[in-house]
């Protein structure tokens, strides 16, 4: 396989999320407010800003979710899902996962699929 299958969502941070414009991800973040009715603010793992637009029917109330969405801009996702990931998990080590899992060497045995972003 040489394309991202779309219904593979790779993990991702603030700066590897504009390499993914128009694809599905998975964002490991913390909730910093909510912005509107349909939107929210929240911190990467690496420390970046993104907004989130969500359904009305998402209603997050941990401080650390799993966002599976739609990267519209550089620093916007279109929600799909989430996961409530509890109010205590250590961003460093998410980050470090996250970067481990964009090497070369695990990134095609973790999605199947070569990657066609830089490392």
């Amino acid at each position: 396989m040489s394309q991202q299958n779309d219904k593979i969502a790779p993990f991702v941070n603030y700066a590897r999320l504009a390499n993914f414009q128009g694809k599905q991800v998975r964002l490991i973040c913390k909730l910093k407010n909510l912005s509107g009715p349909n939107e929210m603010k929240v911190q990467t793992t690496d420390d970046g800003e993104v907004v989130v637009t969500m359904p009305s029917t998402a209603k997050p109330t941990s401080t650390y979710l799993e966002i599976v969405g739609l990267v519209q801009e550089s620093a916007q996702v279109k929600m799909m899902g989430y996961i409530e990931l509890g109010d205590d998990i250590d961003m460093k080590l998410s980050n470090d996962m996250i970067e481990q899992m964009h090497r070369p060497m695990f990134w095609e045995a973790i999605y199947g699929y070569q990657s066609e972003t830089p490392a």
